[in-house]
């Protein structure tokens, strides 16, 4: 979690966001995750550079109407 709060919470992140500017807490950000997580309709995953499966992002699908695994 602290990975994904830490991405949201860059700079480059808060300049391209489309929503909101502002600074995500902790609290905030745990919620949404937590909720994201049990949503049937989205998915997320963290993206791996290979070979040394260093996370270098993420990709989240929200809405999803077929069965992904």
């Amino acid at each position: 979690m602290t990975l994904l709060l830490s991405w949201v919470n860059s700079p480059d992140s808060l300049d391209n966001k489309l929503i909101t500017k502002n600074i995500v807490a902790l609290k905030e950000h745990s919620e949404w995750l937590n909720e994201s997580l049990k949503d049937p309709n989205t998915r997320i995953w963290i993206l791996e550079n290979k070979p040394s499966n260093e996370p270098i992002g993420q990709m989240r699908l929200v809405n999803c109407r077929t069965h992904i695994e």
